[in-house]
């Protein structure tokens, strides 16, 4: 449905606004990679999250016995 309201309200639109649209499509984990490769260096991503970066808190070091 949302295609159908979009495709009706795209004249509507000025070019500015229409150039602000991105049409992103797969799955879940595809589409948090698009992003993230888009935004964020992966040398400052954490490994967690698919970067490069090992992030150690400052605390846990501090208080490890």
């Amino acid at each position: 449905y949302f295609s159908l309201l979009y495709t009706m309200l795209i004249p509507f639109l000025t070019k500015t606004t229409r150039d602000k649209i991105h049409w992103i499509s797969g799955s879940k984990d595809q589409i948090f990679k698009k992003l993230i490769d888009e935004f964020i260096n992966e040398d400052q991503l954490e490994v967690h999250y698919g970067g490069k970066n090992i992030f150690i808190p400052k605390h846990a070091t501090e208080f490890t016995l």
